[in-house]
């Protein structure tokens, strides 16, 4: 099955529209089956301490709440992107996209897709995560990552339309960085110049 769009794309994305966009071109391009998880899956991404003494929020995660098989070059991918992250320790980013290979002649199912996405915590097999900032940033532990972003080293940074906006009215006492007023935003092409990448390295992979 292959993915019809008639959506409009915005001319700036956050770094987590972005990795939504490349999630949803992915579909568009490759035959594909999609497994709609029943209750999203959480992957873990951040431990900020002892959780039995300052509560569950201390541990961040990654949410989930569908996955893809695309067949690129006669191999089978899940490919998932997490829109969002729960947890105080994960406040700081906002999603990520995991691409792994299965075996091609593995009858796969909702649940063993569901598992194998929460055991690739941090970061495991992530080609690109986002920041609540907005960046985009490149996972040095994860060889898809690595090879991904070798693909669009020098493009991605003259894609950037707005840096971040920190709102310094705002007082903290020192102790956090100051609020974002606006996050940065990638122009429209990024989505191209990452999809590009990313097919390049699933291909040769």
């Amino acid at each position: 099955m292959t993915a019809e769009r008639v959506e409009v794309r915005k001319e700036e994305l956050t770094g987590r529209e972005v990795l939504a966009e490349v999630y949803q071109e992915l579909l568009q391009r490759h035959s594909y089956t999609k497994i709609q998880f029943e209750k999203p899956i959480y992957c873990e991404i951040a431990d900020d301490g002892d959780s039995q003494s300052w509560g569950s929020d201390r541990v961040g995660y990654t949410m989930f709440e569908e996955a893809s098989i695309i067949d690129i070059r006669d191999q089978k991918w899940v490919v998932a992107v997490a829109k969002q992250t729960k947890g105080y320790a994960a406040s700081d980013m906002a999603g990520e996209l995991k691409a792994f290979k299965i075996n091609s002649q593995e009858n796969v199912s909702s649940e063993s897709v569901a598992k194998q996405i929460a055991q690739r915590s941090y970061y495991r097999d992530t080609v690109f995560a986002a920041t609540a900032y907005g960046n985009l940033l490149t996972i040095d532990h994860s060889r898809v990552s690595v090879s991904a972003s070798e693909k669009v080293r020098g493009e991605i940074d003259d894609l950037v339309a707005r840096k971040t906006q920190m709102d310094n009215t705002k007082l903290n006492l020192g102790i956090l960085p100051p609020p974002v007023k606006s996050p940065i935003t990638y122009h429209s092409e990024s989505v191209e110049v990452l999809l590009t990448g990313i097919t390049d390295t699933l291909s040769s992979s």
